[in-house]
């Protein structure tokens, strides 16, 4: 569900609590252990779906749910709730019975089993080249740590001794399949369907090979052929810019007949012709920064730090080291020197006459990136009044919005209750006719004027153009599984990337659940 967890309002008292991320990771294993579950079809579908709570001294219970595949991508979902009211337990597990139809039904289980199901289930995956969930990140810690002092249970992984893919109408795993090819070798896994019935087996890998040594005439290979980012599309711009501010065209025609001739269709390298002499510093470090973003994380990684050693400055190296650092802090002070180096580099003229339009401006775009990715590493570490200060002049200097940075503006002005700021910049948007904006505006109304004829309208209008979103709030249809770089307006796709982000927003609100629930019953 990529369920992140609300962080406390700023308290003035320097004995404030800590913020939920921070207890969870310092405290949360401190707490006793209490209510356990698991569904009961787990063994049999390779599936579970567990929670598992701790209990408050105030009565309250934090927990965390884990989607477990045992047959092969280990922890597929993962998300948890900081010191709800027990009701909230109830709740998860009615929806999740209500959505399978009882054949799922959650019961009771010790500690011991679910520890083993989801470490057994992660290091399984882990072997197979498989990560978990991201949101395992900070969910993990309601669990026990994995060491002797849990019992160790015998549970089998995989099916009849091979990884299981498990292959639905909507998506064909094309990158699970590449990643079992390349740790277990081609075809030494299983593939079925959704009812469980096996497509494809170890027995019959060799006559996929055998069909894989066929000819296919005309159908080019595009293995390995990693596609371009918005990094690489922006680099790539700003030297073409470069390029053809160089050639001196007298008219437009002319440059259209250039680009036409020497450019369409083309790679960038294959069209901007080297230069004699040795390139500037900034030049090749480009060079380097273009190679990493086709590369490997690894390989990427080291490229961003060698362009870095040629030139010390290079905002693109700053942000692609910032963007594969797991830790927040660390992440963040790679992009506070990224965002100092723009402003140098851009000078103090150039914001003052360019404000406005600055994303036009290709030379913008690394600072306006590593300023974007500070707002949300300052969001992860809890610093939230300072991410809003960062997307307000994210948006002063590209009142367009290039970035949509008005989708976290508006998520954290709901969030701390800055209902006001919310309203002026939906008006700014108006015309935004996304799931994200049409859900956010009705719970806003909601908010602000309860539940009547305009909140009510507010919430049909965000129903028509997408109702999976609130039937995945309620638990009555599952988010998708996996995401593309993009998705569709009313599709399961675009429901699921809001709830990434907003689904806590919901679901720590009882009136606003409630009222959820009861627009739902009157369709």
């Amino acid at each position: 569900m990529g369920l992140n967890q609300i962080s406390s309002m700023p308290q003035k008292s320097s004995n404030r609590p800590d913020p939920p991320e921070k207890y969870m990771r310092t405290r949360a294993r401190s707490l006793p252990l209490g209510e356990c579950y698991i569904n009961s079809g787990w063994e049999e579908s390779g599936m579970a779906f567990i929670l598992v709570t701790r209990g408050h001294s105030n009565g309250n219970i934090t927990l965390a749910s884990f989607q477990v595949d045992l047959y092969c991508l280990g922890i597929k979902d993962a998300f948890w709730l900081f010191n709800q009211p027990p009701e909230v337990l109830s709740d998860i597990k009615k929806s999740l019975t209500e959505q399978s139809e009882g054949s799922q039904e959650l019961i009771p289980a010790e500690y011991v089993l679910v520890h083993n199901i989801v470490y057994g289930a992660l290091a399984f995956a882990e072997d197979l080249g498989f990560s978990p969930h991201k949101d395992f990140n900070l969910a993990q810690y309601i669990l026990e740590e994995d060491d002797e002092r849990v019992e160790f249970m015998d549970i089998k992984f995989g099916l009849d001794g091979y990884p299981a893919v498990m292959v639905s109408k909507e998506e064909h795993p094309a990158g699970i399949f590449r990643t079992l090819d390349a740790n277990v070798g081609k075809g030494n896994y299983i593939v079925m369907n959704e009812e469980g019935d096996v497509l494809k087996s170890p027995e019959d890998r060799d006559q996929e090979e055998e069909d894989d040594e066929k000819d296919i005439s005309g159908a080019p290979d595009v293995s390995g052929v990693k596609p371009m980012t918005r990094d690489m599309v922006d680099l790539a711009n700003e030297r073409l810019m470069k390029y053809l501010g160089e050639q001196n065209f007298e008219s437009f025609e002319q440059a259209q007949d250039f680009i036409a001739k020497n450019i369409t269709g083309k790679r960038i390298d294959d069209v901007i012709p080297k230069k004699k002499g040795r390139p500037a510093n900034k030049d090749r470090a480009d060079d380097l920064m273009y190679h990493a973003y086709e590369a490997d994380e690894k390989e990427g990684i080291r490229l961003a730090h060698q362009a870095l050693e040629i030139d010390p400055e290079s905002i693109r190296a700053y942000n692609f080291l910032a963007e594969h650092e797991p830790d927040a802090i660390k992440a963040a002070a790679l992009l506070e020197r990224a965002v100092g180096l723009g402003e140098k580099q851009l000078g103090e003229t150039f914001f003052r006459e360019n404000k406005g339009h600055f994303w036009g401006l290709t030379e913008t775009r690394p600072y306006m990136t590593a300023k974007f990715g500070l707002a949300r590493c300052f969001e992860e570490m809890g610093k939230e009044n300072e991410a809003i200060k960062i997307y307000n002049e994210l948006i002063r200097l590209n009142p367009n919005d290039n970035q949509g940075v008005r989708d976290e503006l508006s998520r954290l002005y709901l969030k701390h209750k800055k209902y006001d700021q919310f309203n002026k910049l939906f008006k700014k948007f108006k015309g935004d006719s996304t799931a994200l904006w049409l859900y956010n505006y009705a719970y806003f109304l909601f908010k602000t004027q309860g539940a009547g004829k305009i909140a009510d309208e507010a919430l049909m209008e965000a129903y028509e153009s997408n109702k999976h979103v609130v039937r995945m709030i309620l638990l009555k249809e599952k988010p998708l599984r996996k995401l593309g770089d993009h998705y569709q307006l009313g599709h399961p796709d675009e429901a699921t990337y809001y709830l990434i982000n907003h689904l806590e927003m919901w679901m720590n609100d009882l009136d606003a659940m409630q009222w959820l629930l009861r627009f739902h019953n009157n369709i």
